[in-house]
């Protein structure tokens, strides 16, 4: 027999997206229960949904419509929705740091040919750089994730038809082809 302490303890949360495009999570009560709650209400497109570390907040990508997409923040309750000000395009991929004080995603701001590349914010939405990727560059940099430590962080590079997996240390900007 399986006991949880205390009884009908929250076991991690998934959050997901489902048809149209809404943002809903699944949160396990024990291990034969668990309840699914629609998290978002709105009538555009909410995908991409990453938990904060303190699974206080979900970052998210929110379509504008006919603009852009940019990277939203709400409470895990689904109040308090913020839009974060990232880079002035298409923002997508957010991925929180393991203290909860930054948020790494893929943009494709301040590139001549719309590719994508990985940026860096406060998680306030101040303070955004780029930080893989320059104007000319014609390879996309996508899917960002950070490292336990929270100094480097790991993504997706394709160039052309190939796709690799790299790393970069945020302080230094060393970058690591790990595929």
């Amino acid at each position: 027999n399986i006991k949880l302490y205390p009884p009908f303890q929250i076991i991690p949360k998934l959050c997901f997206e489902f048809p149209l495009f809404i943002l809903f999570f699944l949160v396990f009560t024990s291990f034969s229960n668990a309840a699914v709650f629609q998290l978002t209400k709105d009538t555009t497109i909410e995908r991409n949904p990453a938990w904060s570390p303190d699974m206080n907040k979900i970052a998210y990508n929110y379509a504008i419509p006919n603009q852009t997409y940019k990277i939203h923040v709400r409470n895990a309750d689904g109040s308090g929705k913020v839009a974060l000000a990232g880079s002035s395009a298409f923002d997508q991929d957010p991925s929180w740091s393991p203290d909860g004080t930054k948020i790494a995603f893929s943009s494709n701001a301040e590139t001549s040919y719309g590719n994508w590349h990985l940026w860096l914010m406060n998680a306030d939405g101040s303070g955004a750089r780029r930080i893989v990727g320059s104007a000319g560059d014609r390879n996309n940099y996508q899917y960002p994730n950070f490292g336990p430590d929270g100094k480097q962080v790991v993504y997706t590079q394709v160039s052309g038809s190939v796709t690799d997996i790299y790393i970069i240390d945020i302080n230094s900007g060393v970058i690591r082809q790990l595929t």
